[in-house]
Formats: C-alpha cells, sequence, structure tokens
C-alpha cells in the first residue's frame, strides 16, 4: 500500500467513525428530547424514582413509585436526572433492575450530591460513551 492509499484509507477510515459517532449522538439527543411521559412509553426512561438507600457503601437504590415498565438491564449505561437526561447529575451503570428497585452505581463520587439525592424524584435514561477522539487518535 502506498503511502497516498494509506492516507486515503486513514481519511475515509476517520470520516466514518466520524459519521456514526454523530449519527449515535443525534439519535440519544432526539430520544432525550421527547418529554418523559414518551420516554417511559418507549420503555426508555424511568421515571419517578425516589432515594432508598446506600446499598453495600457503593449502590444508589431507587425505589420505583410508578413501577418500572423500561427495557433496561442490568449494566445498562444510564443517566440520573430531574427530568432532563442533557443535565444530568450522575451517570452510571445498572446494577439491579426490576419492577420496584433499581441499584444505581454511579461512575462519578455521588457523595457530595447525596443530600439533593435523598430528595425529590429522579428519571433514568439512557446513556453512552463517545468514543470518537479515542477512535480518532488510533486511526492517526
Amino acid at each position: 500500500m502506498t503511502t497516498e492509499n494509506l492516507a486515503a484509507f486513514q481519511s475515509e477510515l476517520s470520516e466514518m467513525v466520524r459519521r456514526e459517532s454523530e449519527a449515535t449522538r443525534r439519535a440519544f439527543h432526539a430520544q432525550w428530547d421527547l418529554p418523559v411521559p414518551q420516554r417511559v412509553d418507549k420503555g426508555r426512561c424511568i421515571d419517578g424514582l425516589k432515594f432508598a438507600a446506600v446499598e453495600e457503601n457503593r449502590f444508589l437504590r431507587f425505589f420505583c413509585v410508578s413501577g418500572n415498565s423500561s427495557d433496561f438491564r442490568e449494566g445498562d449505561l444510564v443517566r440520573l436526572s430531574r427530568g432532563q437526561p442533557t443535565l444530568p447529575l450522575l451517570t452510571g451503570n445498572l446494577f439491579r433492575v426490576d419492577d420496584e428497585d433499581v441499584w444505581f452505581d454511579p461512575t462519578e463520587n455521588w457523595r457530595s450530591f447525596q443530600h439533593e439525592i435523598e430528595s425529590g424524584a429522579w428519571t433514568l435514561d439512557p446513556s453512552y460513551i463517545d468514543l470518537d477522539s479515542l477512535y480518532q487518535q488510533a486511526i492517526a
């Protein structure tokens, strides 16, 4: 492969990764822009979560006040917010999920937010990891 062919291949691959990352961002933002009831109806949001307890000094357990009809599964990456997933308080993974409780494993230190977490109602929406810059560096 010539240097010119390699440069063209890198450029094409880089553009493909950029387009795929942008499509992922657009898809998530389109979902997040929907009203909470629509996201709930689609199974892509849990609304009305109330803080229940800290479990094993790591997990935040929330009670599903209105039940859980989402399609979330253990291990899913999610955002905890007051209904606006573009402004999450925390992101993390689901450790346990059932009809009544959700165990959330935050990726950030949540202790400074504990008082806020313990008050009010919360929503969980799916999240994603934007790996565009990592892939672009690997291609380069």
